[in-house]
């Protein structure tokens, strides 16, 4: 059956360099989940068993995170119209007192 993503974050502010959670775990029919943290289009933690991952930011912005949901056969190209767009995530610098970099 083809899985549908579902993700959440533990937290949609966050200092430069502090980690937060990404979860997938709600997804239904999910054996693995992938997340892109920076949607640039390439996944950077693949094949997570738990459907989870943590992450931090080392550049103040507002990232938008994907989550895809995977299953058995079924490829990675198959689910990409299902990739769920968690809340934003603002990463912000004390020491710039910016959001944005170069702000």
């Amino acid at each position: 059956r083809q899985p549908t993503a579902e993700c959440s974050v533990s937290a949609e502010t966050v200092a430069v360099g502090e980690q937060f959670d990404v979860d997938a775990s709600a997804s239904t029919d999910a054996e693995v989940a992938d997340f892109d943290v920076d949607n640039d289009e390439r996944y950077e933690y693949t094949n997570q068993g738990d459907l989870e991952t943590a992450h931090s930011y080392e550049e103040p912005g507002t990232y938008e995170v994907y989550a895809r949901a995977r299953n058995g056969d079924l490829t990675d190209r198959a689910f990409e119209e299902n990739a769920e767009v968690c809340p934003y995530i603002q990463a912000w610098s004390p020491s710039t007192e910016s959001w944005i970099a170069g702000q």
